[in-house]
């Protein structure tokens, strides 16, 4: 189980990662056209990558410093409320409390991103380290109940795998 969560952990750094080299690439890769008047962006899309803030935060996460990755996530979703990477911050908030074994407040974390965020890529994983949560807090029905729920709404997702499985050893 905690292997299995670490792989998961180490998937998800490596496809972040690679999302940044390939944005890296293309930034180099592609001749620079400069726009004589451009528009003004009201949002940067998600083309543009993880802002830098968010970057230093997880860099903060993937270092194991887990109380100032909170700190700098935290200041991040402060300071980019609308951001595409909040569900993304908020979950990483939640990963640092689970090292940390706080936890009532990962608990609260991934259900915000659940909640708040059902559309994320972030929502399976969020939904299934809910149901992780509440099993290590001995609330087995409700772990239950979240391994189901996930299952039911993302059936596809490597997530939904892991709840089965999980499912399947009570």
């Amino acid at each position: 189980k905690g292997l299995q969560d670490t792989i998961q952990e180490l998937r998800t750094s490596q496809d972040e990662l690679k999302g940044r080299l390939g944005l890296l690439a293309g930034k180099t890769a592609t001749p620079k056209v400069e726009v004589v008047n451009p528009a003004p962006s009201s949002k940067i899309g998600l083309e543009s990558g993880p802002p830098a803030d968010y970057l230093k935060a997880f860099g903060l996460y993937s270092a194991n410093n887990f109380a100032a990755a909170v700190d700098s996530f935290e200041a991040f979703i402060k300071a980019n409320p609308e951001s595409d990477y909040v569900a993304n911050a908020l979950y990483w908030i939640g990963e640092c409390h689970y090292s940390l074994s706080d936890l009532p407040r990962a608990k609260d974390a991934f259900f915000k991103v659940a909640g708040s965020y059902p559309n994320s890529p972030k929502a399976p994983d969020s939904l299934l380290k809910l149901g992780y949560t509440l099993a290590a807090m001995k609330e087995k029905e409700k772990a239950s109940a979240i391994f189901e729920s996930l299952i039911k709404s993302y059936p596809s997702s490597p997530a939904a795998i892991k709840a089965r499985e999980r499912l399947g050893a009570n």
